[in-house]
């Protein structure tokens, strides 16, 4: 759990500008990595999408299932469409991950090594 301050900066029509600052409390740190994804174009699941809050630190690496490496990242929100280093769409079926993720404010480690699936 965190606490962070926010900034709100205001602007109306005639130009007058105006800002508030709010500090947030209970932000809970987190994080949510799914286990099948459907990168079909219907607009649902299209990503493999981690779901976070709180986390500073984030690196990705998924692999296939003979641990050749189609996907990298360090980008701190983590959306991988399906398509692999190359820009090919990967094939349906398993793949491995490796993350890793540290919160903000507590600096608590929520890497982890995990599969899912990709079904087109």
């Amino acid at each position: 759990m965190g606490q962070y301050q926010t900034m709100l900066i205001v602007t109306s029509a005639d130009g007058c500008t105006d800002t508030t600052f709010v500090q947030m409390a209970g932000v809970i740190d987190g994080l949510v990595t799914p286990n099948v994804f459907s990168p079909n174009g219907d607009g649902f699941n299209d990503e493999f999408a981690l779901q976070s809050s709180g986390i500073s630190e984030y690196s990705i690496n998924i692999y296939d299932r003979w641990g050749v490496k189609i996907f990298e990242t360090t980008a701190p929100k983590i959306n991988w469409n399906g398509k692999t280093l190359a820009g090919t769409d990967a094939a349906n079926g398993t793949y491995y991950y490796v993350l890793i993720a540290k919160a903000v404010t507590s600096g608590k480690d929520y890497s982890r090594n995990g599969f899912f699936t990709l079904v087109r």
